[in-house]
Formats: C-alpha cells, sequence, structure tokens
C-alpha cells in the first residue's frame, strides 16, 4: 500500500514534535559527539591513557551521536505528527509542501499497547495480522519486531509526554472496540 495512492490524514487529535524537547537532545547529542569525538582524538594521539574499552565506547559516542542528532533535525523539518483518528492511528510527515502518511495502523488492527520503561519512555504496539492491507509503516513491522520486540513503537519528543500519548491511544483502541461490539 506505501508508495501506491495517496492516503489521507484522519481526522482527529494532532500531536506534533515538540521543537524545544528536540532542541534539547540535538544539544545533548552535540555535547555528547564532542566528548567521544574528543576522547578518541586523545587516545588515537596517545595524549591520554584510557582503556580499550573507554576508547571503543569514545568512537561510538563520535558515530552516533551524529546520527541521532541528524535523524531529529530530520523529524522538525517534516514536522512529524502523531494523529489518532476516530478507527486508526497514523504518522504524518510534511514533503514537498504536502501531507504524508507514514503509517497507518487501524484500530481493529492493534493486538496490544504496551507502555515500556520506568518511567515510561515510548509505547509499544503489536499487530494481529502484519499483512493487513491499510496497516502500512516506512520500516517493516517483523524487522522492527525481531529488532524491538514489537511492530511499532512511538518515542517521546513529542509536545505531549509519552504517559499522555499512551492514555490517548489507549482509549481511542478501547473506544473503538466498544463501539465494534454487538449489543
Amino acid at each position: 500500500m506505501k508508495g501506491k495512492r495517496k492516503i489521507p490524514v484522519a481526522s482527529g487529535d494532532v500531536i506534533g514534535i515538540s521543537v524545544l524537547k528536540m532542541i534539547v537532545s540535538i544539544t545533548v547529542c552535540t555535547i555528547l559527539f564532542i566528548v567521544g569525538l574528543s576522547m578518541s582524538i586523545a587516545y588515537f594521539t596517545g595524549e591520554k591513557e584510557m582503556s580499550c574499552w573507554a576508547a571503543g565506547l569514545a568512537v561510538v559516542m563520535a558515530l552516533v551521536f551524529p546520527a541521532a542528532a541528524a535523524f531529529q533535525v530530520y523529524l522538525l523539518r517534516v514536522r512529524e505528527r502523531l494523529v489518532l483518528g476516530e478507527d486508526r492511528f497514523q504518522v504524518v510527515h510534511r514533503v514537498k509542501g504536502r501531507d504524508v502518511v507514514v503509517t497507518q495502523l487501524p484500530y481493529a488492527n492493534i493486538a496490544e499497547i504496551m507502555p515500556q520503561g520506568d518511567p515510561m519512555e515510548r509505547i509499544a504496539i503489536d499487530l494481529h495480522e502484519l499483512d493487513d492491507p491499510h496497516s502500512f509503516d516506512r520500516g517493516d513491522f517483523q524487522v522492527t519486531k525481531d529488532v524491538n520486540g514489537c511492530h511499532f513503537l512511538i518515542t517521546g519528543g513529542y509536545k505531549e509526554n509519552i504517559d499522555v500519548i499512551f492514555e490517548m491511544l489507549q482509549s481511542r483502541v478501547e473506544a473503538y472496540r466498544a463501539a465494534q461490539r454487538p449489543d
């Protein structure tokens, strides 16, 4: 379904990316990158003695944190939004001046919504059917499940806190299921 036809953005609650949270996160990533790069340079030039583990960590920091910062800049650029519609959850990006649905999970296909972390850091979603024609994502649901233990993840960085998003999504799914039950 992805890329084959234009999917309309559902009406409902819209939760955008928090510019402040992204800027703080980008700043932290930049600082950790500088620390990692400085430690790497110090190790490889012989200016500072450190264990191989510390040097390895420094190199990883110098490689990973720029990528994390770049991803956060991308999220700001595409103005990522979560849409909690009447019968579906969507992730929407702004591409070339148009809204594009990049992820869609109909509530009928959501098997379970689970909070992860203490305090909650992300929301894990498992699906009933991976090949449901109305469910799609930029990535592959099975690969995401193999790597993260669930089919789809919602992480922080939005204008609403992750626990509020969890409650909103859970109540939408429950309301949808209640409306589908025969009386």
